[in-house]
């Protein structure tokens, strides 16, 4: 984690070099050519200039405040090894959204025959991942023992270990 947020700091503060100084170093010598040329400092494209390095510099001032906070988090990461770097919850992998959506096709196959699937669906392999879901979910309601069920069994391995120890 230290390596991490040395590199994230590193790489923040040439971020900063290059938008807050080389950025407006090199921008106000472009203005200072424009306003020498007798033919372009009489358009608009000086204004346009002025207009997008005040845009530019809005832009450089959001990213700082967005940057700055993870800086620190960083740090304190690599203190302590138990700060959370993003405090906003990570959005869903496309894998998690696919089990959770289903295609309009399976809806009106199930509307239509719940129980039987028809070989179009199947052919296009429209139905593998409610498949996959559903396998998903049977074997992890497979897994979960009722408590009867649990009581019977140790019961049958106790008495086999005591027919073992005789």
């Amino acid at each position: 984690m230290t390596q991490a947020a040395v590199a994230f700091n590193f790489s923040v503060a040439f971020f900063f070099w290059c938008r807050w100084w080389v950025y407006p170093i090199e921008s106000f010598a472009l203005l200072d050519e424009v306003k020498a040329d007798p033919e372009l400092n009489e358009g608009i494209i000086l204004k346009v200039l002025y207009a997008s390095g005040l845009l530019m510099g809005l832009f450089n001032l959001g990213i700082a405040a967005d940057v700055l906070p993870k800086c620190v988090r960083y740090i304190k990461r690599a203190m302590d090894g138990v700060t959370p770097i993003d405090t906003k919850e990570i959005s869903s992998s496309r894998d998690s959204m696919i089990s959770r959506r289903r295609s309009s096709i399976m809806k009106v196959v199930d509307v239509v025959s719940p129980t039987k699937r028809y070989s179009l669906t199947t052919g296009m392999n429209m139905n593998a991942v409610e498949d996959i879901v559903n396998t998903k979910k049977n074997e992890e309601d497979d897994d979960i023992l009722a408590p009867d069920d649990l009581k019977n069994l140790n019961k049958t391995l106790s008495s086999m270990s005591s027919k073992k120890d005789s």
